[in-house]
């Protein structure tokens, strides 16, 4: 919530995907929705992986359904990279993180809801699930 500016509407939302499929190492997920004829403002991204030691996480990714600012076409999906960073190691998993503040700006046309999500991608294993979770923080514009 944006407790600075009373009249911002807030959001703090998050979303950790399922572990990432065996055949393609890919798995994504559903932060939240952009209503209709809105925009919103995403201010700050947190995320964590925890992975089989010696995996890496390949594509970590803050998808934006409809770009309205910055050099994409209105209405372009971007995938905005996440480098997260290797922090530490215990009982055969590697945890990696990223904690950034940023700023991303988007709409949804006045027919329909857009969607933002994560997409993640690594080596698949078969004794351990592996999955990325990411929240992130912002206000809809009034």
């Amino acid at each position: 919530m944006d407790t600075d500016t009373p009249a911002r509407n807030g959001f703090d939302v998050s979303c950790g995907t399922d572990p990432v499929d065996p055949t393609y190492g890919q798995a994504s997920c559903t932060l939240f929705q952009i209503p209709a004829g809105r925009a919103v403002v995403i201010e700050s991204l947190a995320c964590n992986a925890l992975l089989l030691t010696g995996n890496i996480p390949g594509q970590a990714d803050l998808v934006v359904g409809n770009e309205s600012v910055g050099p994409f076409p209105s209405g372009a999906e971007v995938l905005y990279p996440s480098a997260l960073n290797k922090t530490g190691s215990q009982n055969g998993l590697d945890l990696y993180q990223i904690m950034s503040p940023f700023r991303v700006y988007a709409s949804s046309p006045s027919g329909g809801a857009i969607s933002v999500g994560l997409f993640y991608r690594t080596t698949p294993s078969s004794t351990y699930g592996q999955a990325f979770y990411c929240a992130v923080t912002g206000h809809i514009v009034p």
